[in-house]
């Protein structure tokens, strides 16, 4: 059998697999996403300052917030399924590398998701353009375009987190949670994402290169994990012993900071601080060490 077409029954496995899935997760971005558009906010856009438009890096005619969530529970899902449904294992013994399959598989789910962001900023962006009609004067299309191509990239980066999530947490729960909580992170971390990005273009642009950049290593740290995956602990809060402590570190010191900072917009008390922290640590110490829960509810296996 010749390399070439060992790639296309490759291709092909690949495609026969994702693309129904794939398909509906698009329907899912494009349905919800449009009929749980904020109606108010949207006219408010609209009829704003030019500048409100120049730089804003969302959809108007599309809920982006709810796109942000469905891609990255999207990524969560097609991930955990492939475990649950052992199609990891099947591909494991296929006798392909490895590095193949994952760039086969990514390249798949990638061009359909980019694809149908990019469709949607063309279909967004060409309703702006019927709805203002050549009102708006002092008008720069090219920071609006700007803005649409860094929320395509950025609900495409919720996508990639959602895969990593999915592979590095063996229990699905955990994984739509911290991803939850990841959204709510970026969103407030991001000026870019914010109608005040109009005060500085460097802001955008900044925000743009790191996005990318956290993006590639996300890419990156999820070619590694497959690479070495062994399938041994699937179930298990971390399916990896090696990222067991710094993932414990990331989320409590993380977690602990970011809800403390943002409590009540004030500065918190260090003992505040102290409990926070200590109450994320427990848990995850908790989630960790599932033995005694398993003892408890009289199960022996644990998959949320």
């Amino acid at each position: 059998m010749t390399e070439k077409s060992t790639e296309k029954k490759l291709q092909q496995l690949i495609a026969r697999h994702y693309r129904s899935r794939m398909l509906i997760l698009i329907a899912a971005l494009y349905i919800l996403g449009f009929i749980l558009v904020d109606r108010a906010e949207m006219v408010r856009v609209l009829q704003g300052a030019n500048s409100e438009l120049v730089y804003l890096a969302r959809p108007v005619f599309f809920n982006w917030i709810v796109q942000l969530l469905l891609a990255l529970f999207g990524g969560i899902l097609l991930t955990r399924l492939d475990y649950q449904g052992h199609f990891n294992e099947f591909l494991f013994s296929s006798g392909y590398r490895r590095t193949n399959l994952f760039w086969h598989r990514q390249w798949f789910l990638s061009k359909y998701l980019l694809l149908a962001l990019l469709l949607e900023v063309i279909l967004d962006q060409g309703a702006i353009a019927y709805v203002l009609n050549g009102d708006f004067t002092n008008f720069d299309w090219r920071w609006l375009v700007i803005g649409a191509l860094f929320s395509v990239l950025m609900t495409y980066f919720a996508f990639l987190v959602g895969q990593l999530l999915g592979t590095i947490f063996g229990q699905s729960l955990i994984a739509y949670l911290v991803g939850f909580y990841l959204v709510i992170l970026f969103l407030t971390s991001f000026t870019g994402l914010r109608n005040s990005a109009a005060n500085s273009r460097l802001e955008a642009i900044g925000d743009f290169i790191a996005l990318f950049v956290i993006g590639f290593g996300v890419v990156m740290l999820q070619r590694h994990l497959f690479v070495h995956d062994s399938l041994e602990n699937n179930g298990q809060y971390l399916r990896f012993e090696k990222l067991k402590w710094p993932i414990f570190v990331l989320l409590t010191l993380v977690t602990g900071i970011y809800a403390t900072m943002s409590w009540n917009g004030s500065k918190p008390s260090v003992v505040v601080i102290i409990l926070v922290v200590l109450v994320v640590a427990v848990v995850q110490l908790g989630l960790m060490n599932q033995n005694w829960l398993k003892k408890a509810l009289g199960i022996h296996h644990i998959d949320f």
